[in-house]
């Protein structure tokens, strides 16, 4: 859409994309984030991956016979595991990687309470 020369995109800031523009732009993400240490760039890339497949189940909680128990494992494995991941890869601080074991195995009764 070209704007005549009298209107910019700074007079219409609702018009403004602020997400990924392409495909491509995903992997980014962790370049906005301003991680310079490859290992904790890929942490927070695979973390990210995590994220996504796992928001994606919760999409499907309300198709199984026990949805809240499924949503709240789901729920709370994502924070824990995710949020202690992404926690390390944006600052280097590793007190809170302890806590990631514990959100995996919610995930893992998350994915069996979708399951049953």
């Amino acid at each position: 859409m070209d704007l005549p020369a009298s209107r910019s995109r700074k007079e219409e800031p609702h018009k403004q994309w602020v997400g990924p523009k392409r495909n491509g732009d995903q992997n980014r993400l962790s370049q906005g984030a301003n991680i310079q240490d490859s290992y904790r760039k890929e942490l927070f890339e695979k973390t990210n991956k995590h994220h996504f497949i796992h928001s994606m189940a919760l999409l499907c909680v309300p198709l199984c016979s026990k949805p809240v128990w499924a949503g709240t494992l789901f729920t709370s494995g994502i924070s824990l595991f995710c949020g202690s991941f992404y926690y390390h890869a944006l600052t280097g601080d590793t007190t809170a990687i302890p806590v990631a074991p514990v959100g995996g195995s919610l995930l893992i009764l998350g994915w069996l309470a979708l399951a049953l």
